[in-house]
């Protein structure tokens, strides 16, 4: 099991956390990944792992650490339901944990977010080229820093 953090700031840094709590200091993270067995079944803001899990049937046990808890989300032996939910009604593969990820609000808010995202930057484009063109009209060189 892992749970990563992702910054929209700066999509290329990524953090696995072991020891994860369930608050995480302000501004850290804006979304969690949780992979089990090399499947994505949580990428969601990093607020909601807990409550996602719960909603769909896996119990939390007082005192449990977030990382016990997520792992026992996500490993077939360490996995516990809520009362009244069993592997009928709660997702309890690998595969159901993510058709129900994909099912989920959180994710369709995602995909729109980044649809959203994909029409903005088309419709920049032109502005870009536009500020690229007088930029090279100026005459305007990159300057390369060596060391």
């Amino acid at each position: 099991m892992g749970f990563f953090g992702l910054n929209s700031e700066d999509y290329d840094g990524c953090s696995r956390l072991h020891h994860l709590r369930f608050t995480l200091p302000d501004g850290l993270f804006d979304k969690a990944v949780v992979i089990g067995n090399g499947d994505k079944v949580y990428f969601n803001p990093r607020s909601g792992p807990r409550a996602y899990f719960e909603s769909i049937g896996h119990n939390y046990l007082p005192r449990q650490s977030a990382a016990d808890y997520l792992s026992g989300c996500t490993g077939p032996n360490e996995r516990r339901f809520a009362p009244g939910w069993s592997t009928v009604d709660a997702p309890s593969t690998q595969k159901a944990l993510e058709e129900a990820s994909r099912a989920s609000r959180y994710h369709i808010d995602t995909m729109n977010a980044l649809e959203k995202y994909r029409i903005h930057q088309t419709e920049e484009r032109h502005d870009q080229e536009a500020f690229l063109m007088v930029v090279r009209d100026a005459g305007v060189r990159r300057k390369v820093f060596h060391p």
